[in-house]
């Protein structure tokens, strides 16, 4: 079943390697959160979402090369933290801090695009995307409920 229905029809491939990356692993923590509260459906949801976003990534084709080796990888180990058969004997927190890296990197990304943006508003106002300026801004800020408690 296809959960991100947007994403699907082609907006996940305009997002960078990083941003695909940062919300896989935004799913990935909810799956671990609802796993610990005890809400085995919940979890099983966000682990279905993280893979979806996973398949997603490796059909983009920017990411052909070096890149889809790491991120089958990925998935055989998300798979084997998701379903418990243990092969790959990851940690829950070392998962936690991999993906954690690719969301820091991703919001400085988003902030680098964010000043330049303003700084082509400070030069020429005609010239600015303002819009995407505002959107940037908007997509840092609401990613703030994804870092861990």
């Amino acid at each position: 079943m296809i959960q991100h229905k947007e994403a699907a029809a082609g907006r996940w491939l305009e997002f960078s390697i990083l941003e695909q990356i940062a919300n896989v692993g935004s799913e990935v923590i909810r799956f671990y959160k609802w796993r610990d509260k005890g809400n085995a459906e919940y979890a099983r949801l966000a682990g279905e979402r993280a893979l979806e976003l996973l398949t997603l990534t490796k059909s983009d084709p920017k990411n052909r090369g070096p890149r889809l080796k790491e991120l089958c990888r990925l998935y055989e180990v998300l798979v084997d933290q998701f379903y418990g058969f243990g092969e790959y004997g990851g940690s829950e927190q070392g998962m936690i801090n991999y993906f954690l890296a690719f969301n820091y990197a991703a919001r400085l990304e988003h902030e680098k695009a964010l000043r330049k943006s303003f700084d082509e508003l400070a030069k020429d106002p005609e010239e600015c995307d303002v819009e995407y300026a505002f959107e940037a801004q908007a997509e840092v800020v609401l990613r703030d409920d994804d870092w861990p408690e």
